[in-house]
């Protein structure tokens, strides 16, 4: 089959494979596959072809190859525009949280001093639980800062 000769060769197996399905049950051929070209350059296509039997009993293919590299490049574009897009997008998400974590410690809480993990759950629970009139109970060990009164602080 001629068309099989331009047909990429890690393509061919499934163009010849639909070729033989659509020879077998005597249907409409669709594939979309890569051509190689003899510059070394490649095209993105897709065949459409019907199967018929001549008058001696050979099957024929009647069909069209429309070139779909366009397209082909425009949705790759596409895709990647949308990783960088939701990768922006995790990345602002990221820089929300730390700047948010540090408007709470620079507002909120400017007389408490420290800043291990354990603190920073505690205080980020006060912003979320506390209004701004009402105190808050912090139990703890001597020296830690428990006698800020986090009511004062909007």
């Amino acid at each position: 089959m001629r068309v099989l000769e331009r047909v990429h060769p890690e393509d061919q197996a499934l163009v010849q494979e639909r070729m033989d399905q659509a020879n077998r049950d005597e249907k409409d051929c669709c594939v979309e596959c890569r051509l190689l070209l003899p510059d070394g350059s490649v095209k993105h296509v897709c065949i459409v072809a019907h199967a018929s039997k001549n008058e001696s009993g050979t099957t024929e293919f009647i069909g069209a190859v429309m070139d779909v590299t366009a397209q082909r490049q425009a949705s790759a574009e596409l895709e990647k525009a949308f990783e960088e897009i939701k990768r922006l997008k995790d990345r602002l998400h990221d820089e929300n949280v730390v700047l948010r974590e540090q408007i709470d410690q620079v507002f909120m809480f400017e007389e408490i001093v420290g800043s291990s993990p354990a603190l920073k759950t505690v205080l980020s629970s006060i912003v979320k639980v506390a209004r701004p009139i009402q105190p808050v109970l912090i139990t703890g060990e001597t020296g830690t800062g428990k006698e800020v009164d986090c009511a004062r602080h909007p």
